[in-house]
């Protein structure tokens, strides 16, 4: 495909625009986390590095909502957060658990929700993603050229340039890569995160759709690309595309097993001849259906636990889960009052950490 220049523009005037006949522009979808609703209102201004933040209490659940034990499911800790959430990243080995805004970061001790560091980027600055090194933060002033720093020390690490303008760029499930969605091309390059050298461009992929979204699957060796409400897994190794899977509704949230094996994706359709807020399963290359899990509200964020037996569900403010063997809803809790934003299992999936709408941190122990 011919490059050409990308304008950057409102998501309002590149939707208006895909209905045109003529062939779109690609363009990478900005996100901060796989999937995930953005909260309603724009983060205050923080000093650059507070440290401060509210202690985490124990026993009653978010907000006033009595969620302390949710058959199966007890809030151990919850943290009033400083501004408004948009994602959560475990570090591999458990021990450090960063929220992550629009321009702030917030980094706890998982134990204790102690806070580590808190960060706000300055206006100009865009934060584009978080490592599970529990370390190393990407951010962008010009969506031109991208500088990774470590955040406990404050120096660079390094400094991507990909020859052209992009729009969302994200870490491995090791930390180890960044993949970064061009906005020229239907292209993924994937850059070591140490010293930013180029280790591959991944194509193939190609939509009718104006806008798109490209990350590491959760196995570490694939991409999941997303275009409104088609998706396709790629291998990067030999660069094999997985089925394209079509939905009758967008995508609003996916989530990849960490087996590579199952695919959760989020998206309306018509179920006995009503629309229908579903959760569907599928076997990424074939594109076979394995199940439909109808939800009570649309879900906006899917979680597999790291054995992949469990499926966390983000629906309005509940947080459900779902046996992924026997697709049965295990439980269903209220979690966040104004919607539920983000779920993320612990490495070693003993707990589970949500974010909300209404500014707090939940830490749920999974019995």
């Amino acid at each position: 495909m011919r490059k050409q220049p990308i304008i950057m523009a409102l998501f309002i005037t590149i939707f208006a625009l895909a209905g045109c006949k003529r062939a779109p522009q690609p363009t990478a979808l900005p996100t901060l986390e796989p999937t995930g609703t953005p909260p309603p209102t724009t983060a205050p201004t923080l000093p650059p590095t507070a440290t401060t933040a509210p202690s985490p209490t124990t026993a009653s659940g978010p907000k006033g909502i009595d969620a302390t034990n949710a058959g199966g499911l007890t809030v151990s800790l919850r943290l009033d957060l400083p501004f408004d959430p948009a994602g959560i990243v475990w570090s591999q080995d458990g021990g450090v658990l960063a929220v992550t805004g629009y321009k702030d970061l917030l980094l706890l001790d998982a134990a204790n929700l102690a806070v580590i560091k808190q960060v706000t980027l300055p206006e100009a600055e865009a934060l584009l993603d978080f490592s599970p090194d529990g370390r190393s933060l990407a951010k962008s002033t010009d969506f031109q050229t991208i500088t990774i720093s470590d955040v406990l020390s404050d120096q660079v690490t390094a400094t991507i340039t990909p020859g052209g303008p992009f729009s969302a760029a994200s870490f491995s499930p090791d930390g180890s890569r960044l993949v970064v969605g061009s906005g020229e091309e239907w292209a993924a390059m994937i850059y070591d995160a140490a010293s930013g050298e180029l280790l591959d461009t991944v194509t193939g992929f190609e939509t009718a759709a104006p806008v798109y979204n490209v990350r590491f699957g959760s196995d570490g060796a694939s991409l999941v690309w997303m275009a409104r409400g088609s998706i396709q897994v790629e291998q990067i190794t030999g660069q094999t595309l997985g089925a394209d899977i079509g939905h009758e509704d967008f995508i609003t949230a996916y989530h990849l097993s960490h087996s590579g094996s199952l695919l959760a994706t989020a998206a309306g359709g018509t179920v006995n001849g009503e629309y229908t807020p579903l959760v569907h399963l599928w076997e990424p290359s074939s594109g076979e259906k394995i199940g439909e899990l109808v939800q009570p509200q649309p879900a906006y964020f899917v979680n597999f636990s790291p054995d992949d037996a469990l499926l966390a569900v983000c629906a309005g403010d509940d947080l459900l889960l779902w046996d992924v063997a026997s697709q049965a809803l295990i439980l269903s809790a209220p979690a966040h009052p104004g919607g539920v934003w983000a779920a993320r299992f612990a490495p070693d999936g003993l707990s589970l950490t949500t974010v909300g709408a209404d500014r707090t941190l939940a830490l749920w122990t999974v019995e």
